[in-house]
């Protein structure tokens, strides 16, 4: 059974992200950060589940370093 996920907006990803507006897009153009899902024509949403996986995968990399 698939546990149900939510979708977060900018403002919250935003909020829960260690970056600015600008590098979210920058990373997202170079395809470093998950694209999202458009909602409407101009609203942009993420599943919770792809923000904690990139959150995940920045521990990952930072322990990498220091590990």
């Amino acid at each position: 059974m698939e546990i149900l996920d939510h979708y977060l907006r900018e403002p919250q990803v935003l909020k829960i992200i260690p970056m600015g507006r600008v590098t979210l897009w920058r990373r997202i153009k170079a395809g470093d950060f998950p694209p999202g899902k458009l909602i409407s024509k101009r609203i942009r949403a993420w599943k919770a589940s792809d923000i904690q996986s990139f959150m995940d995968s920045l521990e990952d990399k930072k322990e990498g370093i220091h590990g």
